[in-house]
């Protein structure tokens, strides 16, 4: 079980890191400078598995461990390549107006962004995911499966309806769900691809994104939990 789960991912900070593949890091809060490697940045322990409680030992100590963490190495996966081809295009050499984005390709790229604003574990609590909401537990269908469930010796009621929230909040397996609720809003958005030619790099966050989706601030303004600028 990979119990590393990345809400920056690995791939994506190696982008980042020196010739000896470490991280340069400005800890802002306790203004300090320190060198990591990306495994050990930008991830909790068991940051997206729901615990089973009240449920048979037998069942293990979590619900379905590593569904979502495998979801997200699956659109990791889809993005990493189109990095790869956003990066060679960007390079001096090319023409500067070469890199056109397919509408698959916006979808990957716009999906990518969304998965790193509901994934953090800041968003996360502010959207009340480890929560079951009253609707939820007052659910009448939903109280008869977790009473079935009782009846066979299963229990576990709530853990299931709980890791099938956070599903729905943080993938898009689901139809109507926060992922696919934000892509409609970002969809038709420009866009633009900073290439920086020397070896520095300052991340911040995009004040026009904050212009853009003003009803969203309270989420938008701590979408990069690194709360660091990474610089090289």
């Amino acid at each position: 079980m990979k119990t590393h789960q990345h809400y920056v991912p690995q791939f994506y900070l190696n982008n980042f890191t020196d010739n000896k593949g470490l991280l340069h890091i400005y800890d802002y809060k306790h203004n300090r400078y320190f060198t990591q490697i990306p495994r050990n940045m930008c991830f909790e322990k068991n940051l997206y598995e729901t615990e089973w409680q009240d449920a048979n030992p037998k069942l293990g100590k979590y619900v379905l461990p590593n569904n979502i963490e495998d979801i997200f190495c699956a659109y990791e996966g889809q993005f990493a390549k189109l990095l790869k081809i956003i990066q060679k295009v960007c390079i001096p050499q090319q023409n500067p107006r070469a890199l056109i984005l397919h509408t698959a390709e916006k979808t990957i790229l716009f999906k990518f962004l969304i998965n790193l604003l509901v994934r953090n574990p800041v968003n996360m609590s502010a959207m009340g995911i480890d929560k079951l909401s009253d609707d939820l537990k007052n659910n009448d269908e939903i109280l008869i499966y977790k009473e079935i469930m009782d009846k066979m010796g299963f229990g576990g009621g709530d853990s299931i309806v709980l890791a099938s929230q956070k599903k729905v909040m943080l993938t898009d397996e689901f139809k109507g769900g926060y992922m696919e609720y934000f892509f409609d809003m970002i969809k038709n958005i420009n866009y633009t691809f900073y290439y920086a030619k020397s070896g520095e790099y300052i991340q911040a966050m995009c004040r026009y994104v904050m212009e853009m989706i003003k009803q969203y601030q309270g989420i938008i303004s701590r979408v990069w939990l690194l709360l660091w600028h990474l610089k090289y």
